[in-house]
């Protein structure tokens, strides 16, 4: 299902320009994620994602970080996905975040730990940490 929405949100998004998208509690999964992709490497415009409680746990969220990279995205809530594991590498964290939502997760250590190298990132923009 989703990846036909993706589909479709890909063509009008080429003459349209969303600036926001609420998918708060639709069931969405990793793999739901992994279709989100293309998407998201082409919403030119998406200034905001909210994707709170859905289930993609940490795979669907490592997923979707790296592909928003190149957005101008500056909020992305994901409140009680699942998420235990974060792996981010600061050159490939997307450039104009000002705002992360994380709240509800069981993020473990090494995800703790990978916050805080995104939050000490020379060129980090994060301004909003929520947990």
């Amino acid at each position: 299902k989703m990846s036909f929405f993706c589909r479709g949100l890909r063509r009008h998004i080429m003459t349209n320009s969303i600036t926001k998208m609420n998918l708060y509690e639709n069931g969405l999964s990793a793999a739901a994620a992994q279709s989100m992709v293309p998407f998201l490497q082409n919403a030119n415009f998406l200034k905001e994602l909210y994707l709170s409680h859905n289930n993609f746990q940490s795979e669907g969220f490592n997923i979707m970080f790296l592909a928003l990279r190149d957005s101008p995205i500056h909020t992305l809530s994901c409140n009680y996905c699942g998420i235990e594991a974060i792996e981010i590498d600061s050159d490939y964290s997307p450039k104009h975040l000002t705002t992360l939502r994380l709240s509800g997760n069981r993020i473990n250590a090494d995800g703790c730990r990978q916050l805080s190298k995104l939050l000490q990132g020379g060129d980090s923009t994060l301004k909003h940490l929520y947990l």
